[in-house]
């Protein structure tokens, strides 16, 4: 069963950006050319079934959030504060890939390089949620096709209404529900 998700998961997140995989946390940054388009890549975390402790999960949901809120409303400062709370709310070693993101975000040098960590981080979330469960809420997986020059992204959130991290206030609503993860 874990091998139909993790196999559904790759095929949800082909559709966005580019098909290959990276085995590294970084993501990569835009080339110095105007014409080039960022290029996103998307890490597949394997998540060991016996490290994972369904209890930490909710704590890095909610930083998340937080998180995704800050991009939303396009505040660098409250960006690197809220991905500093994230990276603390992970006590778990097999959760270290999230909190290199997070750290990675901390230290990006602007919001774009940012928003695309959030990219990858976003992506590990979702399968961490998918697979273990964790959520004390309702989580929507939400998309916009537009993000990344139309190589698309997703992120997560707590409610339905679309509020594009993305694009913050210039594409706010830019955006639909992807999937709907119930309370696990």
């Amino acid at each position: 069963m874990k091998h139909i998700i993790f196999i559904c998961t790759i095929m949800l997140f082909s559709a966005c950006g580019s098909n290959e995989q990276k085995e590294s946390t970084q993501a990569e940054t835009p080339q110095s050319s105007e014409q080039e388009k960022p290029k996103i890549k998307i890490e597949m975390p394997t998540f060991d079934s016996s490290k994972v402790e369904k209890a930490k999960i909710a704590p890095i949901i909610k930083a998340y959030l937080l998180l995704k809120d800050a991009f939303v409303a396009s505040d660098f400062a409250q960006t690197q504060k809220m991905a500093a709370e994230l990276a603390s709310a992970v006590n778990s070693d097999a959760l270290q890939s999230i909190k290199a993101d997070a750290e990675q975000i901390k230290q990006a040098k602007d919001i774009e390089a940012q928003r695309l960590v959030f990219y990858q981080l976003s992506a590990k979330l979702f399968i961490l949620v998918k697979q273990f469960g964790g959520n004390a809420q309702e989580l929507h997986q939400q998309y916009c096709p537009m993000a990344f020059d139309n190589q698309g992204a997703y992120w997560l959130s707590d409610k339905s209404e679309i509020s594009n991290p993305y694009f913050g206030d210039q594409m706010l609503r830019c955006g639909m529900i992807n999937e709907t993860l119930a309370v696990k």
